[in-house]
């Protein structure tokens, strides 16, 4: 009996199998079921499906876009011209609606895996391409001309934009025309990127400069080949010694805190343990000031790890308010709660 229904299943299995979107969803979910409370992974779920199902509607202007292309609120698309997106694309329009333009003789091609958060803008007038696994924060800015507007249409000079393979561009960075920016490198907040910024570097600053190269202890912090969440070792989990602090991280006594907001809470300290390399108990009071690797680089990845984790989107005021472990959990509870 068992050999039979073992028969009748597996040409389901094998379809499953083939179906890299189905793989993936039921991963996700068999990975987060250890890990987090069920109305969590449930919210998680229809987020992910709903981002998908909506994005053939509102990437329908585009003239060619891959697969699994997910959309989070209403974007705005004018494509004059070409524009072409890659696989697994992740496109942001919460809070702030984000924005992709081509002119009638604009190409904007878009790589595999791109992040765009919300707030965003890119404009091809001439030639704007984005590689592959491309992050980009809120209220970043692309164009390859000197207009602001997307109706200014009036002849102004252009220089085509080349954004290499994995790099981040934090929230608010310009990226003005003619500039080129190397593969992985990282361009810190508010920076404006007018020129070449070479590969592997950390740049920043009006006009945005090479800070320092990225150095062997920054890779756990630059390479997303593979997510936080697999990164993380079997001992990355928060003790018992913590777990018994007299006060939840929000500053509830643990008595009134639910189980739902103490396991979300303990995967967030996971994080922080596995994003900043701490060993042993996290302090609900730790900062900068105390995790070394609490720096503006790994702020960043923290706030994308979080992101990616829990499917939210943190906006700027939250990313201000999350300077020690406490606030960190209560700004995802915050996120998770809202519509």
């Amino acid at each position: 009996m068992v050999e039979r229904h073992r028969a009748m299943t597996d040409p389901w299995k094998k379809l499953l199998e083939k179906s890299t979107l189905a793989a993936q969803l039921f991963q996700k979910v068999a990975r987060d079921r250890e890990r987090l409370p069920a109305y969590v992974i449930r919210r998680k779920a229809m987020t992910y499906l709903e981002a998908l199902a909506l994005s053939p509607l509102y990437l329908r202007h585009c003239t060619r876009v891959g697969k699994r292309a997910r959309t989070r609120g209403m974007p705005f698309i004018e494509n004059l011209g070409r524009l072409e997106i890659g696989d697994d694309f992740n496109f942001v329009s919460l809070f702030v609606r984000s924005h992709l333009v081509t002119g009638h003789d604009g190409f904007l091609a878009i790589g595999n895996s791109v992040n765009i958060n919300f707030g965003a803008a890119i404009s091809a007038h001439e030639r704007v391409e984005i590689g592959d696994r491309v992050r980009m924060g809120p209220y970043a800015i692309v164009m390859d001309s000197d207009y602001h507007a997307a109706r200014d249409r009036g002849e102004r000079p252009t220089a085509p934009i080349t954004i290499e393979d994995d790099v981040w561009l934090a929230g608010r960075v310009s990226v003005l025309r003619g500039s080129r920016i190397g593969r992985g490198s990282v361009i810190t907040a508010g920076s404006v990127v007018s020129g070449e910024i070479p590969a592997g570097v950390i740049a920043g600053g009006v006009p945005a400069r090479v800070i320092r190269r990225i150095e062997g202890r920054d890779r756990a912090f630059v390479d997303w080949s593979t997510p936080a969440a697999q990164e993380a070792p079997a001992t990355a989990t928060v003790s018992s010694t913590t777990a018994a602090a007299p006060l939840h991280a929000n500053g509830v006594p643990a008595a009134e805190a639910t189980p739902a907001d103490d396991e979300v809470d303990q995967r967030v300290r996971s994080l922080i343990a596995t994003t900043f390399s701490v060993e042993g108990p996290i302090e609900s009071s730790w900062g900068p000031k105390e995790i070394p690797k609490w720096d503006s680089l790994g702020q960043l990845r923290l706030t994308f790890s979080l992101e990616e984790t829990f499917k939210i989107n943190i906006s700027e005021t939250q990313l201000t308010e999350m300077t020690t472990v406490s606030d960190v959990c209560r700004v995802v509870r915050q996120c998770l709660a809202s519509p």
